[in-house]
């Protein structure tokens, strides 16, 4: 864990709490010292809403009272305390990139990479255009709501988040407790939901938690972790959208997307993955 440094904090940090009427420190007491350091005062503990609210809680630093996604629940926490138009600045692990999407109500004006953490300033409000991010080498501005954010700038990357999602029909959600509890193997679950379909024609991939290569149906029958099962034209096609997931391009391309947690990549993403329209 790597507190915030002078450097940084006189950049990102102090010269909007200069500017501001009320800023709460939120569990963050270096930065408490920190602003006092500079003849700055703030709110330790919430009293109303504020004009800023800071953060400083780098990556594996659990958020008080959360037992996971603990990169949302220091968002969640901090932005609570923000009145309408309000400012915030939030030093976090960079997994919590993957959340932002998730809230309209915030206009997230800039994002600046910092290793294998984050600083995401912005306003509680809707009027939303789009966001500078910055990375070591380059600034880009995106729509985080229909791009996702990427931990390092690759513009091979960013291209393969261009193409087209597979179609919906051909995605089927498996879950090993499709019958209403634990228990039920995979093709339990898929002679339940598709014992229609030539299993050779289908490929396995990751639902939720890490992502793992993928696999047909006949090599782990027994499984009770849940997937999503891609509907493919032929044993061929499957075999050609089975490698090209397992190429190194895409595995670090997944790796960059999911901030080198491998989990939480988006359905969205996945299906674009999936597309065999998308592989040359």
């Amino acid at each position: 864990m790597t507190i915030i440094n002078r450097k940084q904090f006189e950049r990102h940090y102090l010269p909007h709490v200069e500017k501001s009427n009320k800023t709460l420190v939120w569990k963050s007491p270096h930065l408490s010292y920190m602003l006092k350091q500079y003849g700055s005062t703030c709110d330790k503990f919430p009293s109303g809403k504020y004009d800023l609210v800071i953060v400083d809680a780098p990556d594996y630093v659990d958020c008080p009272g959360a037992k996971s996604k603990h990169e949302k629940k220091w968002i969640d926490s901090a932005i609570v305390w923000v009145k309408d138009g309000g400012e915030f600045i939030l030093r976090l692990g960079g997994k919590s990139c993957q959340y932002l999407s998730g809230y309209s109500y915030l206009n997230i004006k800039e994002i600046v990479m910092d290793g294998q953490n984050t600083i995401i300033r912005g306003v509680r409000d809707k009027n939303y255009t789009s966001t500078d991010i910055t990375y070591s080498d380059k600034t880009i501005t995106q729509d985080i709501f229909e791009t996702p954010i990427l931990s390092y700038y690759d513009e091979d990357h960013l291209n393969i988040l261009k193409g087209q999602p597979i179609s919906d029909e051909k995605v089927v959600q498996l879950r090993h407790n499709f019958k209403g509890q634990n228990g039920g193997t995979l093709i339990e679950s898929y002679n339940h939901n598709m014992s229609h379909i030539d299993h050779n024609n289908v490929l396995m991939i990751t639902d939720g938690g890490p992502w793992r290569s993928p696999w047909k149906l006949e090599e782990n029958p027994d499984t009770q972790t849940g997937c999503r099962a891609i509907i493919l034209d032929s044993p061929e096609q499957v075999e050609i959208v089975r490698s090209y997931l397992k190429s190194p391009v895409i595995v670090n391309f997944i790796k960059n997307v999911t901030f080198s947690k491998t989990h939480g990549l988006p359905i969205h993403t996945k299906k674009i993955l999936s597309n065999p329209d998308n592989i040359v």
